[in-house]
This record gives structure tokens, sequence and C-alpha cells, in this order.
């Protein structure tokens, strides 16, 4: 901001804009000199000239000051914006820069109503505390906006991992499901029939079991006959449950035979441990 000492200059233009008028006029015809009236006169309008010229020059920085403060401003708001985007230590660590962003955003605009009611006497005071003030919210933003910057750096390299792990787990997910495919096709129709036909020996061994618990159910007392009988109920239940799984898998495919096979398994260690408890509260 260049400084206002145009006075001076002006009212030494206008004393040497004078006297050669005066030169000339004393070559052609001798003249009086100027009077104090007429001098005073002269450097009164060099002065009024001088004091539009300052004005004019401080609307223009204040118009630039307040474009400015509005620039920093909007960047702050899309910092804000920005930062909602992020996740984890980045968005906590900007979130933690921003109020200080407000707080010296906040000054600069306080300043900058001191530059509004500064006059060409104390500009030279007010003026440079602006700029200043300016230009610290300016480092402070562009430090905030490289870190921002660094943080979408760091969150494309973990998206890029994230991805690879995904991608990495489904080809394992897929090698995995062709290993079960091959265990599928090599099972042959004599180990089916094999597995089958244990399955239905040992529902056949259940049903001895069940009439076995009922029979000495009967011969205790009524209240625990009847929560035997409950138990005795469910068990009934798990050994029909096996039985339907054992029709369904006789007539299974290749690609459903292993998952019913599977929950044939998981039924009949179920029921064995039903049968556990209920015969040791017999037994």
């Amino acid at each position: 901001m260049k400084k206002f000492k145009l006075i001076p200059t002006l009212i030494i233009a206008a004393s040497l804009t004078f006297l050669p008028a005066c030169a000339q006029q004393e070559e052609a015809e001798p003249a009086a000199p100027p009077s104090e009236e007429e001098v005073q006169a002269e450097i009164e309008e060099a002065g009024d000239a001088v004091e539009v010229y300052s004005e004019h020059q401080l609307n223009e920085f204040r118009e630039a000051a307040a474009a400015q403060l509005a620039r920093l401003e909007a960047q702050i708001d899309q910092l804000e914006v920005e930062a909602e985007q992020l996740q984890g230590q980045a968005r906590a660590e900007l979130e933690e820069e921003l109020p200080e962003l407000r707080r010296q955003a906040a000054e600069v605009e306080a300043q900058l109503e001191e530059l509004g009611a500064a006059t060409a006497e104390t500009w030279d005071q007010v003026e440079p505390q602006f700029e200043a003030m300016a230009e610290q919210l300016e480092a402070s933003l562009n430090e905030a906006l490289a870190g921002l910057a660094t943080a979408g750096e760091q969150a494309g390299e973990e998206l890029e991992q994230e991805s690879a792990e995904a991608v990495q787990e489904l080809e394992q997910e897929a090698q995995e499901f062709e290993q079960r495919m091959e265990i599928l096709e090599a099972y042959t129709i004599e180990e089916r029939a094999e597995f089958e036909r244990e399955v239905s020996v040992a529902l056949q061994e259940y049903d001895a079991r069940i009439e076995q618990l009922e029979a000495e159910a009967a011969q205790v007392d009524e209240a625990t006959q009847a929560e035997l009988n409950d138990e005795i109920a469910e068990l009934r239940q798990q050994r029909e449950t096996l039985q339907v799984r054992l029709n369904e898998i006789q007539a299974a495919s290749a690609e459903t035979w292993e998952e019913l096979k599977w929950d044939i398994t998981a039924g009949i260690e179920n029921i064995e441990q039903s049968f556990e408890e209920v015969e040791s509260r017999i037994g």
C-alpha cells in the first residue's frame, strides 16, 4: 500500500507551474509579484486535490481487502465441507484446525472494520496490522489445505489396499468353492450309499433308545415323568427331522448333497447330546 505523502509534492508542482507563468509575464511586461492570498489559494487547491486522491486510494484498498477476506472465508467454508467427507484421524485433525481458522478470520474482519474508519493520518498504523493478520490467516489456511490433500492421498491408498484385500478374499472364496466342488465330484455312488446306510442304522438305534427312555420314565414320580415326557417328545421331533433330511439326501443332486450331509451330521450331534442329557437324569 503506497504511503500518502503527496501533499508536499503537489505543492511544489503547483509552485513550479505558477513561477514560470510569472516569469513569462515578467518577460512580457513587468508585473507585481503574487499576493500572499493568491499563493495560499494555490496551496489549498493542491491540498484539496491530494485529499481527494488519497481518499480514492483508501477506498480501493478497503474494497480489495474485503474481497480478500471473502475469498478466505469461502475457502474455510469449503474446507469444512470436505472435512465431513473424511474419516478417522484425518477428519479429527482437520476439525481441530477449523475453529482456529474461524477465529483468525474474525480478527481479520474486525481489523477490516477499523480500516473502514481509518483516515489518511491513521492509515499507516491500521493498514500494516490488517495485512499481517490476512497473511497469517492465508498461511494457516494453506497449511490446512495441504493437510487435506495429504489426507486425501492417504484415503486413496487405504481404499486401494482395501480393494486389493477384497479381491484377494474373493479369489480365496472362489478357490475354496472350487475345492468343495471337487470333493463333491469325488463322492462315488457307493460312498453316498454308505453314508445314507449309516444314517438309517442310527435312526433305528434312536427309535430303540427312545422306547427305552419311555419305559424308564414310566417308573418315576408323576412330576418328573411329565418333564421327561416333554424331553422325550423333543427327541422324537429331532429324530423325525433327521428322517426328512435322509429322504432329501437320497434324492439330492451332487450340488446339494454335501450341504444336506452337513445338515444331517449336525442334527446327529444335537440329538446325541439331547440323549445324554435325558439319560443322565433318569440314570
